[in-house]
């Protein structure tokens, strides 16, 4: 067979499936470690210490490129909020305080791109109760102004009095 027709066939299915689907967030993941798309530890549970930094591994799906001359731009925007287990919001300072640089991504690449991930260390209060709460992670895709959100649960364990 016609290997390179083969290939634009199956390019334009992949698009197709692609604005069929949407944008969407694959995969969000409570880790220990992190290193490279697809590859990372997962927690063994839900659990975690009030004070102690959640590591957290995203994975968005049909994102946009935009492209510029012979490059594509990847623009996304993440947002955190954390949930106790009655739906209220709690402030998170140190989240709603970050940076531009950890808020979003914009990135150069050399050619269309359909595999991204993104992992983040959100420190949580250390006045937390235990029990269950939810962090929430917002995804936009700038290019599209298409949104995604998944929940992560948490359980926060009692804190070790010495």
């Amino acid at each position: 067979g016609d290997h390179k027709e083969a290939g634009k066939l199956l390019a334009l299915f992949n698009d197709e499936d692609r604005l069929a689907t949407g944008f969407v967030i694959e995969r969000a993941q409570l880790c220990t470690a992190i290193r490279r798309f697809r590859d990372y530890t997962p927690a063994e549970g839900d659990r975690v210490k009030p004070g102690g930094v959640i590591l957290l591994y995203v994975e968005p799906r049909n994102f946009g490129l935009q492209r510029n001359q012979d490059k594509h731009i990847l623009h996304l925007k993440y947002e955190w909020k954390l949930y106790d287990d009655r739906s209220t919001e709690l402030q998170v300072p140190a989240w709603e305080q970050a940076s531009l640089e950890e808020r979003e991504d914009r990135l150069s690449v050399n050619g269309p791109v359909t595999e991204f991930y993104q992992s983040f260390k959100l420190p949580l209060p250390a006045n937390l109760a235990m029990g269950h709460y939810r962090v929430k992670v917002t995804v936009t895709d700038a290019h599209s102004g298409k949104t995604d959100r998944v929940h992560v649960p948490i359980y926060v364990t009692a804190v070790e009095k010495r």
